[in-house]
């Protein structure tokens, strides 16, 4: 299929795969498109994380950091657990080593919280 906005698939191929060249315990599935961008979804000990990319406009992206928490989960707007929370901080460190170690691809990283980023954001936003 055709796209006429970049979906941002690209960018979260290029994180999985330089993830997976670092040896990360999780378990990373190719990047599905979605109307709103993509997402690659991380497995481990039957948690299941999600990193989406969205596209901003211009040469902005934003990658939010969230737990997959289910249709009952996202309807009484489920909090993640200390646990999850310490996954969802791993996660960004291992993203935040990747985006930062290639200034070719990546520039004018910004790290911003929930508060500034309305909507799905659930944790972090690069």
């Amino acid at each position: 299929m055709r796209y006429d906005l970049p979906t941002g698939d690209d960018i979260l191929q290029f994180l999985k795969e330089r993830l997976e060249e670092r040896g990360t315990n999780w378990v990373i599935d190719d990047p599905c498109r979605e109307d709103f961008g993509a997402i690659i979804w991380l497995d481990r000990d039957k948690k299941t994380l999600l990193t989406t990319a969205s596209w901003q406009g211009d040469d902005a992206w934003a990658l939010v950091f969230s737990e997959r928490r289910g249709c009952i989960g996202w309807l009484f707007d489920r909090k993640p657990n200390e646990e999850t929370l310490e996954s969802l901080r791993k996660v960004k460190l291992l993203v935040d080593d990747v985006v930062r170690n290639d200034p070719n691809q990546f520039r004018n990283l910004t790290w911003i919280d929930d508060d500034e980023f309305p909507g799905f954001a659930q944790n972090f936003v690069i």
